[in-house]
């Protein structure tokens, strides 16, 4: 019992803050999924990096409060033969128990390709904010742009997420996740993938490793299985964080 509530209170410290910036890097080796599933050659390179920014702009008086932050996120993404940017742009609406965002997807990217699908977007989302446990799913849906076929795509998340506070300023964070990604323009396109992280947070300041790749809507982790859909190997994203 005293460990679930030293777990608790580290969770609601951290929902205290008035906001973060956070800046990220990585690099992935990955193949490609074909429609029966088979993961094809030839092997890719892809890199990434990109800022985050989180202002919470309506707060009550207690850590626990409900309360909505604006959120803004630019990520560039490229691999052996294109490059693009995007801009995530989110409300997110925040209680004890429950997270719930909504948003705009700026894809300015040159056209499709293995990691954008050349047209914006509006995205909705929610998950938990339970210690330990973790759940969440996004929605996306593509505004078509011409020659362009649109498509939705869903996202659900779930796993375990530890945090364990080491003295008084310190605190070790550790989760692994599955990610299924399911491309609703083919009955067929999917991605299933596991996400480990660690990380370390101190008073302001963090840093986290993931086993992962992000893509403009998110993380994939180490594809087990899908179809038409990027084979992600080993990547690794490294990530700065500054509370304020």
């Amino acid at each position: 019992m005293r460990f679930l509530l030293t777990i608790t209170s580290l969770t609601l410290v951290g929902m205290a803050n008035a906001g973060e910036i956070d800046l990220f890097g990585g690099t992935m080796n990955g193949l490609t999924y074909d429609t029966s599933g088979t993961s094809t050659y030839p092997e890719f390179t892809a890199s990434s990096f990109g800022i985050y920014a989180r202002l919470a702009f309506i707060t009550g008086d207690l850590p626990i409060s409900p309360h909505i932050d604006a959120i803004a996120e630019m990520k560039f993404i490229s691999d052996d033969t294109t490059g693009g940017k995007v801009l995530n742009l989110f409300l997110e609406g925040i209680t004890p128990i429950v997270k719930a965002r909504a948003g705009f997807n700026l894809d300015m990217s040159p056209g499709p390709s293995r990691f954008f699908d050349g047209q914006k977007a509006i995205m909705v989302g929610a998950s938990t904010n339970f210690p330990v446990i973790n759940a969440s799913f996004d929605y996306i849906h593509l505004l078509p742009e011409e020659n362009l076929h649109g498509g939705d795509i869903l996202i659900i998340r779930s796993g375990l997420d530890l945090k364990v506070g080491l003295g008084n300023v310190v605190q070790l964070t550790g989760g692994l996740e599955g990610i299924y990604r399911k491309y609703m323009s083919d009955q067929y396109a999917y991605n299933l993938s596991v996400l480990p992280t660690l990380g370390l947070r101190f008073t302001s300041m963090a840093i986290n490793l993931s086993i992962g790749f992000e893509d403009e809507y998110g993380f994939y982790g180490i594809s087990v299985a899908g179809k038409e859909s990027p084979a992600t190997g080993v990547g690794i994203q490294l990530r700065l964080k500054y509370y304020f």
